[in-house]
């Protein structure tokens, strides 16, 4: 049976899909019944762990293999207890928390890579939920290679403070994950971006902030976030808060320099939308690899992706997968037409880079597709039934 190739979906989320709210506090939001929640993980707490770990685990083994890194460091900023569903690392009812995701990814790369050195920051607030970070490390990793540091307050004081040792030449991928948008200010992701070989995910509590943003208590800690009243007032002027939030915060980001941004959509199953993932990363690669482990994502489990430039919704309607298609196609042959003749690997570049949904996957199967059809004629230079990045592309006839 064939599936499509676009979206795989499930109806994964409980009925009612959202998280309630029962209060107002200096934190920004306070999520009711917070233990109930962690306790059965929801399939949005799912989906940005996949993430994680599936960006994670690309980026140790590449790094690791690099000659000139010595050293990779993750960051965790919001680590709560460390663990979702308690249990030991191999029992299979053991479900990890951010912070174990990184350290087992981790310690499985420190046994292949012993002349690396690997640092994992965790930063927990909450006296409670501190002490039992430090138990569930203990018990899932009694002996661990990679050196763990563990610090209950607030990772934006520590990096403020004398903590700003972090600033290394090695690569360091950081995860802000706040309950709410207190700990996510301007200043900090700023400082973070401009760290060389530095890298950010973060949760951004769209569903949220669209909610209390005119909220007075909660507003402060939203201009923090954008270091800019200018930013709220356009936020709650908007028709779409969702949209001007995204909007707003990919501005922010990109703000910080040469910087390359993508932002994954999670959404209830009714189609209220709950947070957006936001990577920020200086480097192409990086971002190639995230854009695709996020499509991999919203194909494999249902979830919303949605792209830097751009806030609309893949839909599974027959038409709208038909659109999509034919939007890949417009956006490959466009490029071709601008340079009547591209190298394969300049096509791919672009659409890697610029593409507001599509990714150098979608490119390679396109340009088969166009090939076939007589649309467009691909130079191999050899007899290969592959696709070279050295081939190039021109158009058979003008009319495309």
């Amino acid at each position: 049976m064939r599936t499509c190739r676009w979206w795989r979906y499930n109806n994964l989320l409980d009925r009612s899909g959202s998280l309630s709210i029962c209060s107002l506090c200096k934190l920004g939001v306070k999520v009711a019944h917070q233990q109930d929640l962690f306790a059965s993980p929801k399939p949005h707490t799912h989906a940005k762990l996949r993430i994680l770990r599936d960006y994670l685990s690309a980026w140790t083994s590449i790094l690791s293999n690099q000659s000139w890194v010595d050293e990779l460091t993750y960051v965790d900023a919001f680590a709560f207890k460390g663990i979702l569903k308690a249990g030991l690392r191999d029992d299979s009812t053991s479900e990890y928390g951010s912070p174990l995701v990184a350290l087992d990814i981790f310690e499985r790369q420190a046994i292949k890579r012993t002349n690396k050195t690997f640092n994992i920051l965790c930063f927990e607030e909450k006296e409670k939920y501190y002490r039992e970070l430090v138990n569930n490390l203990d018990l899932n990793f009694p002996k661990p290679k990679t050196n763990i540091v563990l610090e209950k307050g607030e990772f934006f004081n520590y990096l403020s403070g004398n903590g700003g040792n972090i600033e290394l030449n090695s690569p360091i991928f950081t995860f802000l994950d706040p309950n709410g948008v207190r700990g996510i200010p301007a200043s900090l992701t700023r400082k973070l971006l401009n760290i060389p070989n530095s890298e950010i995910f973060v949760n951004l509590m769209s569903g949220f902030i669209r909610r209390f943003v005119s909220v007075p208590s909660f507003q402060r800690h939203l201009v923090n976030t954008f270091d800019n009243q200018e930013a709220v007032n356009r936020i709650m002027g908007s028709n779409n808060r969702v949209e001007a939030l995204i909007r707003e915060y990919m501005k922010l980001l990109k703000s910080f320099g040469n910087i390359y941004v993508k932002y994954f959509e999670i959404q209830t199953r009714k189609g209220n939308t709950l947070f957006h993932l936001f990577f920020a990363t200086s480097n192409v690669t990086g971002f190639k690899i995230m854009k695709d482990v996020m499509w991999n994502i919203s194909t494999e489990e249902g979830y919303i992706f949605c792209d830097a430039s751009s806030h609309n919704r893949l839909l599974l309607s027959k038409d709208q997968l038909l659109l999509l298609d034919s939007r890949l196609k417009n956006e490959v042959l466009d490029y071709v037409r601008r340079f009547n003749v591209v190298k394969v690997s300049s096509l791919y570049k672009h659409i890697n880079q610029e593409s507001e949904y599509f990714t150098e996957n979608h490119a390679r199967r396109m340009l088969k597709e166009l090939e076939e059809t007589r649309i467009v004629y691909i130079d191999r230079q050899s007899e290969s039934k592959k696709i070279p990045s050295s081939a190039s592309v021109r158009l058979v006839v003008n009319e495309y």
